[in-house]
């Protein structure tokens, strides 16, 4: 990001000033132009930051709804790119993604449409399924054209980021848009809530839990419309830790309907000397049956509770090995025969 170091000495002259600040805005202009809609795909990068709507375009260009995401090398490789209604470019050494709802790279954004610019930061993150909750603060405008200098930051609202397999971590967003209006995300075709309950462990020794559930149709497309990354991910998975267990929510766009649909979860332990703990459940028939309810009663939201019972058979595990467990879906069961 440009950086201008102001001259605050009170012998400089208003006009020497004057052409320095017009010899900025003639650079930035210079670096800056209208992004075409005909360059092939890029990845990206693994350092960027992002703006919503940045002014700083030709008028051309000027309303379109679109993020744009900086690095510094400029380089571009020809591998997978995330993408949900968006085509991601490369011009004049930094990426373009042009947008057509309020999600990119696993953000969505709330409480920013009375403000004119914010920033955001997502927190190093330990899971791909892990949703952080990122602070956005408000900026204000330095003298000198498109500088931005921090305030004191007051908080404006947040941003909820729901980050997939191929989130990058510690990731700065900055946007600010030309427009003020609400955005919405969008449509949800269900939200899948698991309760979760473990039968032989104390939350005490649960530190943390992720939950992934095969056959799902995520929310991340690649530019040529295919699912990024592997059926059993999601972009939107959230994770509440609660007094009694785990409080697992799957934001679902639809289903595979020739696929199985597999729950599997993996729990970390407070003590880093006890080994994580690994289970699984074929769920098809029970998930089949609850989503043919649920469009009978014209509910989305679908609740499952589960009991998950840590296998221990006094087996000490080596280094690397994973305890396992069952699961058991209560009042289900008896539809779906009980098997685990």
């Amino acid at each position: 990001m440009l950086r201008v170091k102001q001259d605050n000495h009170t012998g400089t002259r208003p006009v020497a000033r004057w052409f320095r600040n017009l010899a900025v805005l003639i650079s930035v202009a210079l670096g800056w132009s209208c992004i075409k809609e005909d360059i092939s795909r890029c990845p990206v990068p693994h350092y960027f930051d992002y703006d919503w709507v940045n002014q700083v375009e030709s008028d051309a260009c000027r309303g379109q709804v679109h993020l744009r995401l900086y690095h510094e090398s400029g380089n571009c490789y020809p591998y997978d790119t995330p993408r949900e209604g968006t085509a991601l470019m490369l011009a004049q050494g930094r990426y373009e993604v042009l947008t057509f709802n309020d999600r990119m790279q696993g953000l969505t954004y709330s409480g920013l449409e009375s403000s004119r610019t914010a920033t955001a930061t997502v927190q190093d993150v330990a899971t791909p399924e892990l949703v952080t909750r990122i602070e956005a603060l408000r900026q204000q405008q330095a003298q000198a054209a498109r500088v931005w200098t921090k305030a004191d930051n007051p908080l404006i609202g947040q941003a909820k980021g729901f980050l997939y397999w191929d989130s990058i971590p510690q990731t700065t967003v900055e946007f600010a848009y030309e427009k003020h209006d609400t955005l919405i995300p969008e449509t949800i075709g269900y939200v899948l809530n698991f309760h979760c309950r473990f039968t032989n462990l104390s939350m005490e020794d649960a530190d943390s839990m992720e939950v992934t559930l095969s056959g799902i149709v995520p929310e991340v497309y690649m530019l040529e419309g295919q699912s990024t990354g592997q059926a059993s991910r999601t972009a939107l998975c959230e994770t509440t830790r609660e007094s009694d267990g785990f409080l697992a929510t799957l934001y679902v766009f639809g289903f595979n309907p020739d696929d199985e649909y597999v729950f599997e979860g993996y729990i970390e332990q407070t003590n880093p000397d006890q080994p994580p703990i690994y289970v699984d459940r074929d769920i098809t028939t029970i998930i089949k049956d609850a989503v043919e309810k649920a469009e009978a009663e014209g509910n989305p939201v679908i609740d499952f509770e589960l009991e998950l019972e840590i296998k221990d058979d006094g087996h000490e595990p080596v280094e690397g090995e994973l305890m396992t467990g069952m699961v058991t879906v209560v009042g289900w069961d008896e539809v779906d025969g009980g098997e685990m």
